[in-house]
């Protein structure tokens, strides 16, 4: 007769599901990384922006304390926004002019210190995402369907026709074309 296995969490003594943790511990950890994983409410999130706001705050990285490996976001003014764009503006004012993003100083894309973070259009913010090592393009980008070796090589046939090179690494002609344009992998 098999003996029943109980999850590993001390305290816990439900039934072990996977890796010697119940379904609820395994989920936690398979999801968020810890097992210590507590839900936070909207209005706890603005609680503690609002608190972050009313004290001053060092110079280091203020991350909201949620489970999820995401942005925090929070009800206001009818919608949902994320946790940073809240605290830019309330300590900057709202942006000025049309698709501003709140821009982090410090390359932490989960801070929200009022002192890293600034407005800026898409181009300052991939700028900085840029200068910070945190923007994915090329074969880094989980999408990507080629590599730079198969670039290099498309390039080296730019007379042959695009359907035909198209048809050789398995994408769109129309990808193609876009490479030899330099539309995209103007890296390579």
């Amino acid at each position: 007769m098999a003996t029943s296995r109980i999850c590993s969490i001390p305290n816990c003594g439900k039934p072990a599901h996977a890796r010697t943790f119940c379904k609820a511990h395994y989920l936690r950890i398979y999801r968020h990384g810890r097992t210590t994983a507590v839900r936070r409410s909207a209005g706890e999130i603005k609680s503690f922006l609002d608190a972050l706001l009313a004290s001053e705050p060092g110079d280091e990285c203020v991350l909201v304390p949620v489970t999820a490996k995401k942005y925090a976001k929070l009800s206001y003014e009818g919608g949902r926004i994320t946790a940073h764009r809240y605290i830019c503006m309330k300590a900057h004012g709202d942006p000025v002019g049309a698709r501003r993003f709140a821009a982090h100083s410090c390359g932490q894309s989960w801070c929200v210190n009022p002192k890293h973070l600034r407005w800026a259009t898409p181009k300052e913010n991939n700028d900085d995402k840029i200068a910070h090592g945190t923007l994915v393009f090329g074969e880094d980008n989980y999408n990507a369907k080629l590599k730079m070796r198969d670039v290099i090589r498309i390039r080296e046939m730019k007379d042959a026709d695009p359907r035909k090179i198209a048809t050789v690494f398995g994408v769109s002609p129309r990808t193609i074309r876009d490479v030899l344009e330099g539309k995209t992998w103007k890296q390579v």
